[in-house]
């Protein structure tokens, strides 16, 4: 006599939705494992942008497709991963990047002397700096005779990117889209710290937009510079309010506020070229403001 056979029941809406959380648990935890094996990823944890998975979820059931599926998600997701931690490297407050490290390198992207401004790339992509004066002579800058004749006025030296990134040769823009410097300030000279020193000191401040694969773009301010102590230019932000860099960044960091916060709103295709539009002009208020 045969028995009727035993048919198995449909797991209902609730255990499934229990079964699929598990899996995307379980999805998470693996991208995490994959995450925290990258060079760097410790640096990096607490910014990295979500993974927006795409696959192909067959009903055959035979999985035939399925190793093909899982390398090809593998890379996209490595990909995702290296280039969170480029985007979070790239940008470091107080040092230029250098094309030819792949990072924000402080051996590379500060200045030796308090004089000393950013200047452009080499044709390697290493941050090159020059004395204020000099970079003003080189460029038949009309603040020369301020600058030689050293009356205490400060004198304002305006660069868009062509002029700062032009030299570079193509092997070393691979890091364009992580890191991209849209034009900067340079300024002096300065007096101080101390009432009354007589020491000198010329500052570069810089708008550079920093974006990842994910459409995420950002731009921010960067200071740059060494004051005569031996500290680096950024602590005038955190120490001499009535400073007119710390003035000039203040406002400067308000207007990225809103600007930030507008291109988060934007469509992911529309976001690079506002920002450009936006950063020139940051960069004209910012030459217009001293």
């Amino acid at each position: 006599m045969n028995r009727p056979k035993k048919t198995r029941r449909a797991p209902g809406r609730s255990e499934l939705e229990e079964e699929f959380a598990r899996i995307h648990a379980q999805l998470e935890s693996l991208a995490r494992d994959l995450f925290l094996g990258r060079p760097h990823a410790r640096d990096v944890v607490r910014s990295l942008p979500p993974f927006e998975a795409s696959f192909k979820i067959g009903f055959s059931g035979r999985g035939e497709e399925r190793e093909k599926e899982v390398r090809q998600l593998m890379r996209r997701l490595e990909a995702h991963i290296d280039d969170a931690i480029l985007s979070h490297s790239a940008y470091v407050p107080g040092v230029v990047f250098s094309f030819l490290k792949n990072e924000a390198c402080p051996e590379q992207g500060r200045p030796t002397t308090p004089r000393e401004v950013f200047v452009g790339y080499s044709e390697t992509g290493v941050p090159r700096f020059q004395p204020l004066l000099e970079f003003a002579i080189e460029l038949s800058d009309p603040g020369v005779e301020e600058l030689a004749r050293d009356r205490g006025r400060v004198v304002t030296i305006a660069s868009d990117r062509e002029a700062l990134v032009s030299k570079r040769l193509p092997g070393f823009k691979k890091s364009d889209r992580a890191y991209d410097l849209r034009g900067q300030i340079a300024l002096g000279h300065f007096h101080g710290p101390g009432e009354g020193s007589q020491e000198k000191y010329a500052v570069t401040m810089q708008i550079v937009r920093t974006s990842t694969r994910s459409k995420s773009v950002r731009l921010s301010l960067n200071v740059v510079g060494l004051l005569p102590d031996g500290r680096f230019a950024e602590v005038l932000l955190l120490e001499d309010p009535d400073h007119p860099v710390t003035r000039l960044a203040r406002a400067t960091d308000r207007e990225l506020g809103r600007i930030n916060s507008e291109l988060r709103g934007l469509a992911p295709g529309q976001r690079m070229e506002r920002a450009d539009e936006e950063a020139q002009g940051l960069l004209r208020d910012m030459a217009a403001g001293l």
